[in-house]
């Protein structure tokens, strides 16, 4: 289909009636490559055979197809314009037409032997111009030739000669020529076009021409958007048009404004195999330069093109201009191939061996332009050959600093590439596997302590082997026997060669190998005298001496052997020095933020953490963002946002990894403080389902009190109270004489209450109060308070109350205030007194600040106010969350579910999880009783049947 070709039809059509009247001459259509020429030449021709068949004087049309193929075959676009009128010729026409001097050639086409005379131009030119003559004495004659640009150069000569002969004649010469094309022979194509009396482009389409061809090809109403998307992926190219409006077709696509975005996304593609077929047939600097533009990418500029195309700067400016004439450009600068899938076959169609060699000198051109590590290491990934020593060291440059910028995954490679060119053994290659190892251990700590064991035998300094030593996650370090022993070494006998120079490696060293024992009571009394060694000349100012102040803090903490507020002021000034990084995860200053918490201190810790979690959401390793949220859980129960705190830790847990288990244990103690604030059994049986190293003497706590939950919600108080205090003398055993990990005193004495024995529940509070205010945290000491007055009637018990609130208002922990405002406020209420509504509507305004509610009835209270978690009233679900949970709400199993949603029962489940998640409940039981509080606004008011 011609669309827009209106003005070189009509030109021809003057032209053929010319030619009848000795008015002959030559037409010359020009274009870009698919503009349509070809089927334009082919509209020509047939308009001739009509136009001759209706005269009664006929007419001859002579056509020719010029190929790259064939352009090395002398007179082969001749052959094709004499040999077909000659085949069906009578012997009497043969001989009126080659007579005279056209007798000469009738060999050449006619396969007749020749008689020995040379095809030179002075013979061939006159005897194919007499043949012309001669044909056009009969009839009008019409040549024909499509792709002059690319005809053998002795046809050349002869369409040469004849064009500046046609003036007269009744022969019309119609040449397509392609633009932006490579010409075998430009003197002579530029001769013959400009003997032209006339010469015409055929231009792009406009977008009504692109919506008319769309309507041919589908047979259809082509709305107009869709016919806008068509001209910005084609650029009105008729050829380019059809193959992508075919290939949209047969995919089935509709030519409907909405698929617009189809045609942007699928069109690149389709033109794929055109634009190779282009660029082919350009002269080789300009698929060189194709080729630089591909292996450069985003660093194509000038400079750097010509020289790895190794073209001078007007070879390049004129490569470039073909590669945008024939549409292989993208509108940019620097300029770029239009499409990654012409880049993948551009990369395709090159050898191996050539493919190197280009990435090598790209890298080397990169290098010596003083362009940064990773944009030349890119280039070096691609060579496997001939590696050289720069090379390596630019390699490792690259990966520290891609690691810098949590691109760990990259890291990895840039290293795995150094070490398969480099040496097999030895100190350099041990190097290379620390390097290595550094890269992995956020996406695969098992592989980093794996290599950094390979590696330690080459090191040969101390330095090197305590610097591969600190390679090793901490967290795998306290499970590995190797490298556990070779850190506690490091405490008990330090190596005098690593004090001096190398001190801050040996404080590391030191901090490591002591928080490998934090459950060990020898061990933390070391660790305690060690901390008052400094006498308060801290070692704040190198990382070291903070890694090792953050452990010796711990150990103060949990044993309670300096006071919160030291502890809080050391691990502030700790944490204002240390710089917020995501691989503070690899290190022991994963100890600071529980200590932090136990000083009442969390919201520095907070703060820290935000900007820890900043970079960290940017690190490919999903390992140190659980790690990451996993602290920042516990920060946010300390501090009362308790439907945060579970929303994080849950998400730690559903990603659970054995390779972090730092994550797992942090989340899981986090978990179970909130499971006891709410008495929520489903999620305390969740807990203790996770699979677990049950040597971790935290989980060890977590997973007794969490059973004694489940005893005490059973009404089974004695077995409670047992799993408890058990609770209790582990601590004890571990050297926790505080209760910074469990508050497993104030549950014990609780269910002591509910047994009748009040003694023993007096006396474990008193003991819980005096250890409070040893420690001097304000939340322990208000906890402990609030204890007392649950214990204690009368007015003694409230004042007790009073003064847990009064100090609890100078905590952090948002949760113990609600709960000890709540129970003042029903005591006094108990009292008839006069600010009982007013205390109660402060402690109802706590814990909706908690992100909760309080469960009514004092038969649900075993250890004072119960929290119900109510986050979800403002929580936006989306749609498709609500639809799901309106039909489980119904009672529906999650298949039923899933056929009426029309989705899969692996997407209800995925919705449910989300769910859950962002309402702070634990499971389907949960959500369905508490729904009611924490559905939000007419969630529920269309329940209809699907």
């Amino acid at each position: 289909m011609l669309v827009e070709r209106e003005e070189v039809l009509g030109a021809a059509r003057q032209a053929l009636t010319a030619t009848a009247a000795s008015g002959g001459g030559l037409l010359i259509i020009g274009g870009l490559p698919g503009s349509g020429r070809s089927a334009v030449l082919s509209a020509v021709v047939e308009m001739a055979e009509a136009t001759g068949t209706a005269d009664a004087n006929g007419r001859y049309t002579l056509r020719a197809d010029a190929t790259l193929a064939e352009r090395d075959f002398p007179y082969g676009v001749m052959q094709q314009i004499v040999r077909p009128l000659l085949s069906t010729a009578s012997d009497d026409e043969l001989r009126r037409w080659f007579a005279g001097i056209a007798e000469t050639i009738r060999p050449m086409f006619l396969d007749e032997q020749a008689s020995g005379v040379p095809w030179t131009p002075s013979i061939v030119l006159p005897a194919l111009h007499a043949l012309m003559t001669n044909l056009a004495a009969e009839h009008p004659l019409l040549i024909a030739v499509d792709d002059l640009q690319w005809a053998d150069q002795p046809s050349l000569r002869c369409l040469a000669c004849l064009a500046r002969r046609l003036a007269g004649s009744r022969v019309l010469m119609v040449a397509t020529v392609a633009d932006g094309y490579a010409v075998v022979e430009p003197d002579l194509v530029a001769d013959i076009q400009r003997a032209a009396d006339r010469t015409l482009q055929t231009v792009p389409l406009s977008v009504n021409g692109v919506q008319r061809v769309a309507e041919a090809e589908f047979g259809t109403d082509c709305e107009l958007g869709f016919a806008r998307g068509c001209h910005v992926a084609t650029a009105g190219n008729p050829a380019a048009l059809v193959t992508v409006l075919r290939g949209l077709r047969a995919s089935g696509t509709q030519p409907v404004d909405t698929e617009a975005a189809t045609i942007a996304a699928e069109a690149p593609g389709l033109l794929r195999e055109r634009h190779l077929f282009y660029l082919s047939a350009q002269p080789e600097s300009v698929r060189t330069a194709a080729r630089a533009l591909m292996v450069l990418g985003e660093q194509a500029v000038p400079e750097l093109v010509a020289e790895v195309a190794d073209l001078d700067p007007l070879d390049y400016k004129s490569a470039l201009h073909a590669l945008d004439r024939i549409g292989l450009l993208a509108a940019t600068d620097p300029p770029r191939l239009i499409h990654s899938s012409l880049q993948a076959a551009v990369d395709a169609a090159m050898t191996v061996a050539e493919r190197e060699r280009m990435h090598r000198k790209a890298a080397m051109a990169l290098h010596d332009a003083g362009h940064p590590a990773e944009q030349v290491a890119d280039q070096l990934l691609w060579i496997a050959s001939g590696h050289q020593r720069w090379e390596t060291d630019v390699l490792r440059s690259a990966a520290a600093t891609a690691l810098d910028r949590g691109a760990g995954k990259q890291a990895v490679r840039y290293v795995r590439r150094a070490l398969l060119a480099g040496p097999v053994v030895g100190p350099e290659r041990a190097g290379l596997l620390i390097d290595l190892a550094s890269a992995e251990r956020g996406l695969d700590p098992v592989a980093a302590l794996g290599h950094i064991s390979q590696a330690l035998p080459d090191l040969s300094s101390a330095s090197d082997q305590a610097s591969a030593l600190l390679t090793v996650p901490f967290a795998l370090a306290e499970r590995s026997q190797s490298v556990g022993a070779l850190l506690r070494a490091h405490v008990t006998s330090p190596d005098p060669t690593l004090s001096g120079a190398y001190h801050d490696l040996t404080l590391r060293l030191e901090a490591r190998g002591r928080a490998l024992d934090d459950h060990d009571p020898h061990r933390l009394a070391a660790a305690v005298a060690r901390l008052r060694e400094f006498d308060g000349c801290y070692p704040l100012d190198t990382a070291g001496g903070r890694e090792l102040l953050a452990v010796l803090a711990h150990a103060a903490a949990v044993t309670a052997s300096m006071s919160a507020q030291a502890v809080a002021a050391l691990g502030t000034a700790v944490f204002d020095r240390e710089p917020p990084s995501p691989t503070h995860v690899h290190t022991s200053m994963l100890k600071l933020v529980s200590a932090m918490i136990a000083a009442d201190a969390a919201i520095p810790a907070g703060r820290w953490l935000d900007r820890v979690w900043e970079a960290a959401r940017a690190q490919e390793a999903p390992g140190i963002r659980a790690v990451v949220n996993a602290e920042r859980s516990a920060v946010a129960c300390a501090t009362g946002a308790i439907a945060r705190a579970k929303s994080l830790a849950l998400g730690v847990l559903d990603a659970a990894d054995p390779a972090w288990p730092h994550a797992t244990v942090v989340a899981t103690t986090t978990l179970t403080r909130i499971a006891l604030y709410t008495q929520d059994a489903e999620l305390a049986k969740r807990l203790l389902g996770v699979e677990h190293d049950m040597t971790e003497p935290r989980v060890v706590l977590a997973h007794l009190m969490l059973r004694g939950l489940l005893d005490a919600l059973r009404g089974d108080l004695v077995a409670a109270l047992d799993k408890m205090t058990d609770c209790g003398d582990r601590a004890v055993r571990y050297g926790w004489t505080s209760s910074t990990v469990l508050p497993w005193r104030i549950w014990a004495a609780a269910l002591y209450q509910r047994l009748g024995d009040i003694g023993s529940a007096r006396a474990l509070a008193d003991q819980d109060y005096e250890a409070a205010q040893a420690w001097g945290a304000p939340h322990e000491i208000g906890r402990s308070l609030l204890l007392r007055g649950m214990l204690t009637g009368g007015s003694a018990g409230i004042t007790a109350l009073r003064e847990a609130v009064d100090v609890l208002h100078g905590s952090g922990d948002l949760i113990e205030l609600a709960r000890a405002t709540a129970s003042l406020g029903r005591r006094l209420t108990g009292q008839g007194d006069a600010k009982a509504a007013e205390v109660s509507t402060e402690a109802d305004r706590l814990v909706r600040e908690c992100g909760a509610s309080w469960v009514d009835g004092a038969e649900a209270e075993l250890n004072g106010p119960v929290m119900r978690l109510t986050t979800g009233a403002r929580t936006e679900l989306t749609t498709s969350e609500l639809n799901v949970v309106t039909l489980v709400l119904r009672g529906w199993k999650n298949q039923r579910v899933a056929d009426s949603l029309g989705i899969t029962r692996r997407a209800v489940e995925k919705s449910l999880t989300g769910v859950y998640r962002k309402l702070g409940v634990s499971g389907r039981s949960a959500l369905i009783e508490q729904w009611t509080s924490i559905a939000p606004p007419g969630a529920l008011d269309s329940d209809t049947e699907r």
